[in-house]
């Protein structure tokens, strides 16, 4: 499961990442829909301060094992949350 980061405050400027995960096919946290669920809402304020511990803790509940920092939606770097490399 991958979480793009960071996190947008508008669930409307996930479509991006939504769209460019065609080239990776992974589950992602990040996503839009007409409906935002009071969970989505609970994960924003825990990655308020990310990458502080809570931010991390909240990754790893989720399944999050990869997070990619959107540098542009066409560059990216990528680094593991499970201590593992990347590669």
């Amino acid at each position: 499961m991958i979480a793009e980061v960071p996190l947008m405050p508008d669930e409307t400027r996930n479509i991006p990442f939504m769209y460019f995960s065609v080239w990776h096919w992974a589950r992602m946290v990040n996503g839009y829909s007409g409906f935002i669920p009071k969970s989505c809402a609970d994960f924003h304020a825990e990655m308020a301060h990310f990458p502080d511990d809570a931010g991390i803790d909240a990754l790893r509940r989720r399944g999050v094992t990869l997070r990619q920092r959107q540098l542009r939606p066409q560059l990216s770097g990528l680094r593991r949350t499970d201590g593992r490399d990347a590669a």
